[in-house]
């Protein structure tokens, strides 16, 4: 039948995935208007553009039935465009024409169109029930969404209105077709659903169009060779036959169809199927059982366990998409260059080949979208049906994933539930999806990709996350920083790290004429270290190098959220600035999660879950949620986890420095360091003891990482609450002491003299005992103080074994007479208990060592030596042994054994158990000392190099115990000036420390000999000055370096 005006054509851009209708826009004349336009100008302002929903209606058969029945089916007709009229006036539509056999109307919305079209063939059908089937009037009806010119009669022009046309005629009788964009701006319904009809071609029109057969219900649902009904639970088999099952397993069916591809819990079920009566515990999983039995071989495919989650329906569309996939969405640009990323690629690569679910996982800015490109970019052409990439950052409706997934992709999607749409396209397929930034959105991701690895067989899919999805298919490859260059690295070796690489090449990128010399290599490096070598913050900081330069980009590190900001206008928002990354990472943690992140920022240098869980739990109920946060946290990134045994945790440094910020602002910072100081407190005083039964390098392997921690513990703790400090400067002696540290925390001890006065006994005991054992090696009149203090307390408080302790360094430092000395060590050995520890009774044999050498007792000397050296082996206690190894070669050398002395030095720095560096400096010392008395003064030379650059690292410790071997070496090569000003530092060194041979006579004998080559009265001049000297002036005149003389 001939149509009218309303299917002519007014060119309209047809809108595509529209949801929702916007306030339509009225269309005018933007020049003013003048005499000769007036008229024109009038007339377009009378025409509207208005987004509309357009249902286009014709009678099938109508001229077939006109020849049977003309009266019947003028009569049909009449009462069907009632029925119209009615439909469209009760959802908010108008019927603009009804030329012949035709309906035309609009509304103002999809669903109103839909619904309207649903109510017209439900009544048009009722109509025609009395009437044989060849004799029914029915209607073809096709709905579109689009643009259309209205004018002032209600007529309507536009594309849209031809494509509603073609859409009616694509439809069965009894039927309606609707376009994909009324299809998308419909939303989740439950009492509809769609069926591809493919792409169609238009006349005068270039674009195809994507066209459904909208039915009523849910659609039937294919599970292996069997089909499922979820309008009346009927499941028939491949020949149609209906397969019987008891109701229970009906049931089971029906609500896990509800939700094809997601999973349904035990507990969901139960409130299903018996909502008002207990079931005895297996009742569900008799039910489930049943039902898989009704599936046959495939059951169990179909009908899935999930662990921890409950149950899932592996299910599609009993109707395939018509054709093949669409061209999929084009990938994004590759990465102009990856740094250090090959390792990481292969590994990415080989795991999409052997699995079909791998997730790339890593802080923000770590470059986990630049891997999956370059990822994507490698295997678009390998792979029939492409890869497709699906950007999720800017979605934050989970419900809208698998219509995202399918628009990625070109397939059709759309309807109340477009997931069972989707698995069904995705079936034949054979491609890669990548799914970009998905961790703001884990949970529904992570259902979803259960759902498509065991619907579509020969998809896989890569990841990108800040944090893993967590199930059973899924294979991790975790990105790290980048490379940095590894100790010893020449200059090019150095530039080809791609830390470096990436800083070098970024701030070329900014100011081409940019250089780094070799010596800015190590700064550049440190600046990279201290951004994690994460590239986001590497890329930041390189663009600022021109404004800052690198020793200002350096100083300015402390600032970094304020000065690392972007520009590139392509970057992603959260990317702009090393803060809006952390700000986009941070937003995603819940409560509880972002109080315990910003608590983790009090540590410095990392942490144990022990001590984590001192920090942040608020009570002991609470322990077992720091844990289980804390491995959040790890998965989202937020938190580095190291590969020791037992393992230790840190912040990122970036991270870090933003949960201090965040502490800050929540003013609880001085709360959390006064938490932080308390368990490192408890934690050393635990420690200590643990020495008994550990050797030093399994205990300093436990307790050497928390340094950091005790250093801003003992630094808060000074400022704030001195009682405190106080008790951590007696537990973390033994950590300071045996990694050579003691002169910096003999600083902070000194200034709570004070405040332990105030504390309990015992914890005065132990700072007094503390302060003693820091002076070993640098001064017997403090020292001895110190003892007698901790003695005094100790033997009030009958604490035998610290009281055994502070007496045996109180001999050490004693300047009494030998027999004096004598007594002391009777009542040392009065207190001793054969059921001590070992390592505890070390402290007697170097005790016995010194009054032995003091008295001229070699033999003795040696013996007390070699007996500490064979007990400190026994319990691990090599640091001790290190000493008592330069001890022995000390009493070998007074013995005059001088070959003797210098194996036994050799043998100790060779032994890798002895890590102590204050034992490798004594022993070079002496092998200095040794090399000398046997005239191999070049060998002396080096030994003394080494000890001079260890003794630097450990803020001069025995330093001063070898000043009679520098002037030694000055003389021996006639620098007789130089040998005058050494001997006065040795003069004076020897009255600050004890452990030095007796240098008067010493002093007095070389005196004579240098008269010979000086005069007396510069020679005084020369010790005066030189009892002033500074460590590394003796260095400089030692070695024979240029001095200015006074």
């Amino acid at each position: 039948m001939a149509r009218m005006h309303w299917t002519e054509c007014f060119p309209v851009a047809m809108l595509a995935q529209v949801r929702g209708v916007p306030t339509p826009l009225r269309h005018t004349s933007e020049r003013p208007a003048t005499q000769g336009s007036e008229g024109m100008n009038m007339k377009a302002a009378r025409l509207q553009h208005r987004l509309m929903a357009i249902l286009a209606a014709d009678a099938a058969g109508y001229s077939r039935l006109m020849a049977i029945d003309e009266r019947r089916t003028l009569a049909a007709l009449d009462a069907a465009r009632g029925v119209f009229c009615d439909a469209t006036r009760t959802h908010g539509g108008r019927v603009v024409d009804t030329a012949g056999d035709s309906v035309l109307a609009v509304f103002g919305t999809a669903a109103g169109a839909v619904d309207a079209a649903l109510a017209v063939q439900q009544q048009v059908a009722a109509g025609c029930t009395d009437s044989s089937e060849d004799r029914r009037l029915l209607f073809r009806i096709g709905i579109h969404l689009s643009d259309l010119l209205e004018k002032p009669d209600g007529t309507v022009y536009g594309n849209g209105v031809n494509v509603a046309a073609r859409l009616q005629a694509l439809a069965l009788p009894g039927e309606i077709s609707v376009s994909a964009a009324a299809q998308g701006a419909l939303g989740h319904r439950l009492d509809i659903h769609f069926e591809d009809l493919g792409w169609h071609g238009i006349k005068n029109i270039s674009e195809p169009i994507h066209a459904f057969a909208l039915r009523p219900g849910r659609p039937r649902l294919k599970l292996a060779d069997f089909s499922f009904d979820p309008n009346n639970g009927t499941l028939r088999g491949a020949d149609g036959c209906v397969i019987s099952m008891d109701s229970e397993a009906n049931a089971v069916l029906l609500q896990l169809a509800a939700r094809p591809g997601r999973p349904v819990t035990k507990e969901e079920l139960l409130e299903a199927l018996w909502p008002d009566r207990s079931v005895a515990d297996d009742a569900l999983a008799r039910a489930v059982g049943d039902a898989r039995e009704a599936l046959g071989a495939a059951g169990f495919d179909v009908l899935k366990t999930l662990p921890g989650q409950g149950y899932m329906l592996f299910a599609g569309p009993e109707s395939a998409p018509a054709g093949p996939m669409a061209a999929p969405a084009r990938l994004p640009a590759p990465p102009a260059q990856l740094f250090g990323r090959a390792s990481d690629l292969a590994a990415v690569g080989a795991l999409l080949s052997q699995h079909r679910l791998v997730t790339i996982v890593g802080a923000g800015g770590v470059g986990k979208t630049a891997v999956a490109l370059a990822t994507a970019h490698a295997r678009h052409t390998a792979l029939r049906d492409g890869v497709a990439w699906v950007e999720l950052a800017p979605l934050d409706d989970a419900t809208l994933l698998p219509s995202t997934i399918a628009a990625a992709l070109g397939l059709p999607f759309g309807g109340a539930d477009p997931l069972p749409g989707l698995l069904s396209a995705l079936a034949p397929l054979q491609c890669v999806i990548v799914l970009d930034n998905a961790e703001h959105l884990i949970d529904a991701v992570a259902r979803l990709a259960v759902a498509i690895v065991g619907a579509a067989r020969q998809v896989r899919l890569l990841v990108t996350s800040q944090a893993p999805l967590k199930v059973e298919s899924e294979r991790v490859c975790r990105l790290g920083g980048l490379a940095l260059p590894l100790p010893g690295d020449n200059a090019a070796d150095a530039r080809h790290a791609p830390a470096i690489a990436m800083f070098i090449d970024h701030a070329r990128a900014t100011d081409e004429r940019f250089e780094i010399a070799d010596v800015d290599l190590g700064m550049v490096a440190g600046i990279c270290a201290r951004l994690d070598a994460m590239p986001l913050a590497i890329r930041l900081a390189a663009s600022r190098v021109t404004m800052f330069g690198l020793r200002g980009l350096e100083a300015r590190l402390a600032q970094r959220f304020a000065i690392l900001a972007g520009s590139q206008r392509e970057t992603p928002a959260r990317q702009q600035t090393l803060r809006a990354a952390l700000d986009w990472s941070v937003g995603l943690l819940s409560t509880t999660e972002a109080r315990i992140f910003r608590m983790l920022g009090i540590f410095v240098g990392g942490f144990t879950l022990e001590t984590a869980q001192a920090v942040c739990a608020e009570t002991p109920d609470t322990e077992l949620l720091v844990l289980d946060t804390v491995q959040s946290l790890t998965e989202r990134s937020l938190v580095q986890c190291d590969a020791r045994d037992p393992p230790r945790w840190r912040l990122p440094e970036s991270a870090r420095e933003y949960a201090i910020e965040m502490l800050d602002a929540a003013g609880e910072h001085s709360k959390v360091a006064r938490a932080h100081a308390f368990a490192l407190a408890i934690a050393f005083e635990r420690a200590e003891p643990m020495q008994a039964s550990m050797s030093d390098a399994d205990w300093l392997a436990m307790w050497a990482p928390e340094l950091d921690n005790l250093r801003a513990a003992l630094d808060w703790s000074i400022a704030h609450e001195a009682s405190l400090a106080v008790r951590l400067v007696g537990s973390a002696t033994a950590l300071f002491s045996m990694l050579a540290l003691s002169q910096e925390l003999r600083r902070r001890a000194w200034a709570l003299e004070a405040a332990s006065e105030h504390v309990d006994p015992w914890v005065a005991g132990r700072y007094w005992f503390a302060r003693a054992h820091l002076q070993l090696s640098f001064g017997d009149d403090v020292m001895h103080q110190c003892a007698a203090r901790a003695e005094s307390i100790f033997r009030e408080l009958g604490e035998d074994l610290w009281l055994y302790q502070a007496l045996c360094l109180r001999a050490m430092a004693s300047s009494d007479s030998l027999d004096a000395v004598d007594a002391l060590i009777h009542e040392i050995d009065a207190i001793e208990r054969h059921g001590w520890p070992a390592r505890w009774k070390l402290p007697r044999f170097l005790l016995g060592f010194g009054v032995a050498t003091k008295r001229r007792r070699h033999d003795d000397a040696l013996d007390a030596a070699e007996r500490g050296l064979q007990l400190a082996r026994s319990c691990g206690a090599m640091a001790w042994a290190g000493h008592f190894m330069n001890q022995v070669a000390v009493a070998q050398i007074g013995l005059r054994r001088y070959g003797d002395a210098l194996r036994t030095c050799g043998e100790g720095l060779s032994e890798a158990d002895i890590q102590s560096p204050g034992a490798i400096v004594v022993l070079n010392g002496t092998m200095a000392n040794c090399l000398l008395k046997l005239g191999r003064n070049p060998e002396a030379r080096q030994a003394l190099m080494r000890l001079f650059e260890l003794c630097r690292s450990i803020e001069w410790r025995s330093f001063e115990y070898f000043s009679h071997v520098y002037y030694t070496l000055a003389f021996s090569e006639r620098r007789f000036e130089a040998a005058a000003l050494l001997l006065g530092y040795a003069t004076a060194a020897q009255n600050r420390s004890w452990r030095g041979f007796d240098l008067v006579a010493y002093r007095n004998r070389h005196r004579v000999q240098l008269a010979k080559w000086l005069d007396a009265g510069r020679i005084e001049i020369l010790f005066e000055q030189g009892a002033l000297l500074a460590p590394e002036e003796v260095c400089a005149l030692t070695l024979q370096e240029t001095r200015r003389m006074p």
